[in-house]
């Protein structure tokens, strides 16, 4: 085995720490471009050129090169080859599909979440469900939608399951459900959804599980399954 001299040491720290800071840098980039597509500062087919993101972000355009593969993997992007990269590649089609997978994992915290849920949690619920009262009142589909995604998410943490919690979060990113939900909102379902909110809650209350799971799955079916499908 090659033993390292001094100088090889000090390069090879140099090189860990160049590592470091250079994936540092890339999660913040990814976490930068990933949340402005999500809330449209990037419009949909805005170009996304190597050149000036790395400019803008001050760094080389390698890891520019893998935050893009990354969020075309997640289709808030599509590559066109010798084209670039363009905000926009997630379809109706994809959001009913992560929504399914969604619905199934949803369903069986809610079952979970009936029988750990504290208190605090409930109350919390109940505080949520008057704020989204007044939404409704008001017609404001856009906060809805917010309130709603906190909403499930007490429940879904209530589950106590964190595997579980981590598979709910990893299909439910905000640019593919959050349209999907806003698209509903707009068009008058709100009052459904908040009448599912009820019950949801009054069998969190009495700990029953069984029909916790099952009104949640009638819940997400109620509000998704007549939305026109458009690409």
């Amino acid at each position: 085995m090659t033993k390292l001299n001094f100088y090889d040491k000090i390069g090879e720290s140099i090189q860990i720490v160049y590592n470091m800071n250079t994936m540092k840098k890339q999660d913040f980039i990814y976490t930068t471009l990933k949340d402005e597509i999500i809330s449209g500062v990037l419009p949909s087919d805005m170009p996304l050129r190597e050149i000036d993101l790395a400019n803008r972000f001050e760094v080389s355009r390698t890891p520019i090169r893998e935050v893009l593969h990354q969020l075309a993997v997640e289709k808030l992007i599509r590559i066109i080859p010798n084209s670039g990269a363009f905000v926009g590649a997630f379809t109706w089609e994809d959001a009913t599909e992560v929504f399914e997978v969604r619905q199934g994992l949803e369903v069986f915290a809610a079952g979970l979440a009936a029988s750990r849920i504290s208190s605090e949690s409930i109350e919390k619920l109940e505080e949520l469900y008057t704020e989204m009262k007044q939404m409704v009142e008001d017609n404001d589909g856009e906060k809805y939608a917010k309130a709603d995604e906190a909403f499930h998410e007490i429940i879904n943490q209530s589950s106590g399951n964190n595997f579980l919690i981590e598979m709910i979060h990893s299909v439910n990113d905000r640019a593919k459900l959050s349209k999907l939900r806003r698209y509903s909102y707009q068009h008058g379902t709100m009052s459904i959804s908040l009448k599912g909110h009820r019950e949801i809650i009054d069998l969190l209350r009495l700990h029953d599980s069984e029909n916790a799971a099952k009104k949640m799955g009638e819940h997400g079916r109620a509000l998704f399954n007549d939305l026109p499908i458009t690409t």
